[in-house]
């Protein structure tokens, strides 16, 4: 198992895991790049064009696959934009509208919708894989510490993530989703991260939240008051990731998310039980958590 990784870089003083002092009894995750990798991202992206390039015939209108390509590059400038400046994440109707403008076409709204929702729900046709560690590390902390999800969210809809997670049997470990084309708020906005305390019942002195992006994550959490993981994997990289953190821990494999609670655990006071995380009952999760870990492929 890798070794657990500290780094030293602000609130981080006193040598490896003691960032994370308090007691957490809920963790907030990001989604992409923290829990789920980008697997069958080239065939998704080959069903999306097959799907706008049929509707862009039915018009007589034919397209080469580079436009397609500078179109694409045209509709995520668009998303970063708004995404980053603006803390909201255009859907994917939105999206291919940009890439048919910037096509220099027009389609009926019937066959935008068509392929808005191909570009939609491409992650349950080819889905994404989830990260290693990441199935035994919910398993192992279920009924110990309390989940919700915090995504940003673009082509894929909350909606669609959300039972794509339901088809992974993980989506029973989490108690709260905060999805941001359902909220309208984009992280580092702190209604992301307050929408997703309020649905766990707790506060930020009690939560940390894991993700990979600077930006977004970690500066978003920690301005609520929240413990902060950097999940930082090479294999799983997001373009905007950065190579220094504001974060209170940094891990590299999900095994490591549980051996640092328990860490953390073992040092704080347990404010609700009176006791420390068992060790020996977060190796297995007990037979709920193994019900609850079961997919339906």
């Amino acid at each position: 198992m890798p070794q657990l990784r500290t780094e030293d870089l602000s609130s981080a003083q006193d040598g490896a895991g003691a960032a994370v002092s308090r007691q957490i009894t809920a963790l907030t995750v990001d989604f992409w790049n923290t829990l789920f990798g980008n697997a069958n991202g080239a065939r998704r992206d080959r069903d999306r064009r097959a799907a706008l390039t049929a509707e862009l015939e039915v018009v007589g209108f034919s397209v080469e696959q580079e436009r397609l390509t500078s179109a694409a590059r045209g509709a995520m400038t668009f998303f970063e934009h708004h995404w980053l400046a603006n803390r909201r994440t255009p859907g994917p109707r939105e999206l291919v509208g940009v890439m048919v403008d910037e096509l220099g076409v027009q389609l009926p709204d019937a066959a935008l919708d068509r392929v808005a929702t191909t570009f939609a729900e491409g992650v349950l046709e080819h889905p994404p894989n989830l990260l290693p560690g990441a199935r035994e590390a919910l398993e192992s902390l279920h009924g110990h510490v309390r989940f919700a999800l915090i995504s940003d969210t673009a082509f894929s809809p909350g909606r669609v993530l959300r039972e794509l997670m339901e088809r992974e049997g993980i989506a029973c470990f989490f108690s709260g989703f905060v999805f941001s084309d359902e909220t309208g708020a984009a992280k580092p906005e702190p209604a992301a991260f307050h929408g997703a305390l309020e649905q766990l019942g707790v506060g930020a002195a009690e939560a940390a939240h894991i993700g990979d992006i600077e930006r977004t994550d970690i500066r978003g959490a920690r301005t609520v008051g929240m413990q902060a993981i950097l999940y930082r994997n090479e294999q799983h990289r997001h373009v905007l990731a950065e190579d220094t953190t504001e974060a209170d821990t940094v891990v590299e494999h999900w095994s490591q998310v549980a051996e640092l609670l328990r860490a953390a655990s073992s040092r704080a006071s347990v404010r609700r039980s009176g006791a420390a995380l068992d060790p020996v009952s977060l190796r297995g999760g007990g037979a709920e958590g193994a019900r609850c870990g079961q997919g339906l492929g």
